[in-house]
């Protein structure tokens, strides 16, 4: 049992981003047994990595797009806002007209 409460709570995007770095550096060693076959997987190999890197690529613009790297709140201010000039965009349909 604690003795005492903690001084201050770590946010949750501090855990989120070091998840992100976790799954994102696991995918980096898969480099290395690549890098040490790489004749040997000639042409087929070449295309499998290229297919890896693009998803990992894909999956990285995706987070970095959605907000998922941004230290403070301002990825969230900036999907708010967003989605405040999208609903404005929208035709409003009138009750009664």
């Amino acid at each position: 049992m604690p003795e005492r409460t903690p001084r201050e709570r770590f946010p949750i995007k501090f855990y989120l981003i070091a998840m992100l770095f976790i799954i994102f550096d696991v995918e980096v060693i898969f480099f290395y047994p690549f890098a040490v076959i790489f004749r040997e997987l000639g042409l087929f190999g070449l295309a499998e990595m290229g297919t890896f890197v693009l998803l990992l690529l894909v999956a990285y613009f995706y987070i970095w797009r959605a907000g998922g790297l941004d230290w403070e709140e301002e990825g969230s201010i900036r999907r708010s806002v967003s989605r405040t000039i999208l609903e404005r965009a929208r035709p409003t349909e009138r009750i009664g007209a």
